[in-house]
């Protein structure tokens, strides 16, 4: 009789043990199913900024058209005292600030660099190179494992030094291949930015 009833014990903990594998096997399997679903894909978790610098509007159109076909925070850098609208003047305040490394004063940003994980960066080329503004935005700023994506109006020679200049200012940045579009020529570049966008991986 005892013999029966420890042959029945053992048997309901079997069952038991079983069950409890079971519904632990369940309880897993369902958790990993539920974080799958709510785990965000990397572009809903990629935070996205868009910087730039325009006197003439042209890059600003450029960063207009990113921003509709990548989402983000549009951001529009100012300085405290505007440059002239003429280009030899441009030109002649520039140069030092290029050449000595005189920096650029800015007007107050409200966005933080450090809450976004891509970073495109737009600017017209100056004597070669960025534009002061967006050098001294780069400066003032710790881009540490961002990820940077530089964009450019020209007059005609293209991106010249400036990605590499990039490079040379944020080297714990990782700065990915840029796009250059002629100024005089922003209004029919629309697509090739889609193209661009899209070859990258970044755009829809």
């Amino acid at each position: 009789m005892v013999g029966l009833m420890k042959r029945c014990v053992a048997v309901v903990m079997v069952a038991l043990l079983l069950c409890l594998l079971s519904g632990c096997g369940m309880g897993t399997s369902f958790c990993a199913s539920k974080q799958d679903e709510q785990r965000p894909s990397a572009d809903t978790a990629r935070k996205i900024l868009i910087v730039y610098y325009s006197r003439s509007g042209d890059t600003r159109e450029l960063a207009q058209v990113i921003q509709e076909n990548v989402g983000g925070d549009l951001l529009e850098l100012q300085t405290v005292e505007p440059y002239p609208k003429e280009d030899e003047k441009i030109a002649e305040q520039a140069k030092p600030e290029i050449t000595q490394g005189i920096k650029a004063i800015l007007k107050p940003i409200i966005y933080d660099v450090k809450d976004y994980d891509l970073i495109f960066v737009g600017y017209p080329i100056w004597r070669g190179t960025i534009a002061p503004p967006v050098t001294s935005f780069l400066i003032q700023n710790d881009f540490t494992n961002k990820t940077l994506i530089p964009f450019c109006t020209h007059g005609g020679n293209g991106e010249v030094n400036s990605v590499s200049d990039i490079q040379k200012l944020l080297p714990r940045a990782l700065v990915l291949n840029g796009f250059a579009a002629n100024g005089s020529n922003v209004e029919n570049e629309k697509q090739n930015i889609i193209n661009w966008l899209s070859k990258i991986q970044i755009g829809e």
